[in-house]
């Protein structure tokens, strides 16, 4: 029995069996609840995020931000653009109607 330290998490399983054997419970069986508790912690500290974690994702969403916001002008500039040319296919048609007319 040791003595854990987990991140934020400090088991003492040593005393925490103890505890368990003084109130009746088997050395054996106070030995493996006390192991058992340790290593379901464990499990569930592994899967929480640290702070190294949320900076990468931080990171990663800004990169993703930026990639977006490219786009985004990317696509209104290629709008602009076939609006000109619309624009500019439409005068040219009237132009020609106006001249045919008179």
């Amino acid at each position: 029995m040791t003595t854990t330290t987990m991140g934020f998490f400090t088991i003492d399983t040593l005393q925490f069996s103890k505890r368990l054997q003084k109130a009746g419970l088997d050395q054996r069986i106070a030995e493996e609840l006390s192991e058992a508790i340790k290593d379901t912690q464990n499990q569930s500290i592994e899967g929480l995020a640290t702070k190294h974690d949320v900076a990468l994702l931080k990171k990663d969403i800004q990169s993703l931000d930026q990639k977006f916001e490219q786009k985004i002008e990317a696509i209104k500039n290629e709008i602009l653009i076939k609006m000109f040319f619309m624009l500019a296919a439409t005068i040219g048609i009237i132009t020609w109607l106006n001249k045919v007319i008179n």
